[in-house]
């Protein structure tokens, strides 16, 4: 009898190895993040600074949003310090002034609520992202999403972009209580999978939580590169699109 957890099947890459247990990460490599963000970004402009371009906010959110986030992953902040601190900063940076009743750290709260609304009503996707999933569904893979994030907006992405049937268990580095890279994140992934470090890869696109992440921890790695950008860490797999994952592991 199988077991209850146990993955079956699989896909074999082009060297010979097998994989039953797919982890993959969501932001970036599934989700479209960059144009869901600006879009949603660019609304909350419009909205709320009258005489100032989108373009202008955005420039600034997103510096100082990936700087709280690597500290963020790193567990130098919390949930709290990032979702008010990376509006807090731009809007003191551009000098924006809060309606007369709120004070820049309420402002700054309100802004990050509007945004994360709005993010959640987002449906874009990578190219290939569904196609990818289907595929190792197809196979009889088991897949688990692993994602550094908020559980309430990282679930929404999920589910309205219609991706939730796929996957046989959700991680969110909230609930885990680590964040990628941390080898906690991908043990409690394959501990839901039911699977083994030899069977098992992750897909991401970050180098560093996803890639070296799941390299120390023991598992092989598809780095999603898009960007063809160069590291002196050597992944087990490299692709510039999700299309060539499907060639990859058949």
């Amino acid at each position: 009898m199988e077991e209850k957890n146990a993955c079956r099947e699989g896909v074999r890459s082009v060297d010979g190895k097998r994989y039953d247990c797919i982890l993959v990460d969501i932001d970036r490599t599934l989700w479209d993040f960059a144009t869901n963000s600006r879009e949603a970004l660019s609304e909350l402009a419009l909205e709320r600074f009258e005489g100032l371009s989108p373009e202008e906010f955005i420039g600034v959110y997103e510096k100082h949003n990936a700087e709280l986030w690597s500290k963020y992953d790193r567990a130098e902040i919390s949930k709290e310090e990032l979702r008010v601190r990376r509006f807090l900063l731009p809007v003191e940076e551009l000098g924006l002034r809060p309606p007369s009743d709120m004070t820049e750290e309420d402002y700054s709260l309100l802004l990050s609520e509007e945004y994360l609304e709005k993010m959640g009503l987002k449906t874009g996707l990578v190219p290939g992202a569904i196609e990818l999933l289907s595929h190792f569904r197809n196979k009889g893979c088991r897949i688990a999403a692993v994602t550094n994030g908020f559980r309430e907006t990282q679930y929404g992405k999920i589910e309205r972009s219609g991706m939730s049937g796929y996957f046989d268990a959700v991680v969110v580095s909230e609930e885990a209580g680590f964040n990628k890279p941390s080898a906690g994140i991908f043990k409690v992934a394959l501990e839901l999978l039911g699977g083994s470090k030899d069977r098992a890869v992750m897909i991401g696109d970050s180098m560093e939580n996803d890639i070296k992440g799941a390299m120390d921890f023991g598992i092989d790695q598809v780095y999603f590169n898009p960007a063809k950008e160069k590291s002196e860490i050597r992944p087990t797999y490299e692709v510039s699109s999700l299309h060539e994952i499907i060639s990859l592991l058949a």
